[in-house]
């Protein structure tokens, strides 16, 4: 992983955790949990933050464009506020769709670190005509697995709930696409409440505890 640096990168750190952002684009680009060690982010370069759609209606249902996606990790990053253990990314509109469009919609993501967690949050300030769709946040984007060699890394499990116990997959060894939204791309999809019980995931490494 490449050293921080102040000129391309915002950085929010405490005693369990540091994140750091690019300044360009507001991508987040590292997540180092000091207590173990580990590097959740390995590949900066997919870095990402957040992704919504703004549906353009057509005249019948079937009309309708629905993946006229805005790409968080594509919008310049207007600025941003460090305080305490808080860092506040807004990106002020027009925000550019996929397309090269511009509309009228403002974003603020927030990055806390609170206790054991990192937590995020984001807002959108929508003026269009339109009414938002889906909106994916946050988007840890280069996540190859927990550990440092290339066993450790394939050996990460995702694990969650299903039925009465749990399940747990080898999405960094063999990753079976699972889409269940129409997507042609490589997708996990698990659909809550129905065949996931209970609304969280994980990433285990039994060699690392």
């Amino acid at each position: 992983l490449p050293r921080f640096d102040e000129t391309t990168s915002i950085k929010l750190e405490d005693d369990r955790y540091r994140v750091e952002v690019s300044r360009a684009h507001g991508a987040v680009t590292r997540i180092l949990d000091k207590t173990g060690t580990l590097e959740l982010i390995r590949e900066p370069r997919l870095a990402g933050n957040f992704k919504f759609t703004l549906p353009l209606p057509g005249k019948e249902s079937w009309e309708t464009i629905e993946a006229n996606y805005i790409l968080g990790d594509a919008q310049p990053l207007s600025s941003f506020d460090v305080q305490g253990r808080t860092l506040t990314l807004v990106w002020r509109a027009p925000l550019t769709s996929r397309t090269g469009e511009k509309y009228d919609v403002a974003a603020v993501m927030g990055i806390e670190l609170e206790g054991e967690a990192v937590r995020f949050t984001l807002r959108l300030e929508n003026k269009t005509p339109y009414t938002i769709g889906e909106v994916f946040f946050p988007i840890l984007g280069g996540v190859t697995g927990l550990g440092s060699t290339h066993r450790e890394l394939k050996s990460t499990r995702l694990v969650r709930p299903a039925g009465t116990g749990v399940a747990s997959s080898d999405v960094f060894f063999l990753f079976a696409n699972s889409s269940g939204l129409g997507d042609q791309g490589a997708e996990q999809f698990y659909l809550y409440p129905q065949n996931l019980p209970e609304p969280w995931m994980e990433l285990h490494n039994s060699g690392l505890r």
